[in-house]
């Protein structure tokens, strides 16, 4: 599987063996502009990295300050 196909699925299917039995592996680590999130997969034993990337904001306080 290619990462766009990866990508494609939400992410919520092996790379390697296409199943869905997917375990995070370890806690999420944040950087400035990126997450990392260990997965294995528990039908074939392969393990990844998730890359995620900011993508958007949503506020949550339109009136203004913070809280």
């Amino acid at each position: 599987m290619t990462n766009a196909e990866y990508v494609s699925k939400g992410g919520m299917h092996c790379p390697k063996c296409n199943g869905d039995l997917l375990d995070a592996l370890d806690e999420m680590v944040m950087s400035y502009d990126r997450a990392y999130q260990e997965v294995g997969c528990m039908t074939c034993g392969f393990q990844w990295t998730d890359i995620y990337g900011l993508v958007g904001y949503d506020p949550t306080n339109t009136e203004g300050g913070y809280e």
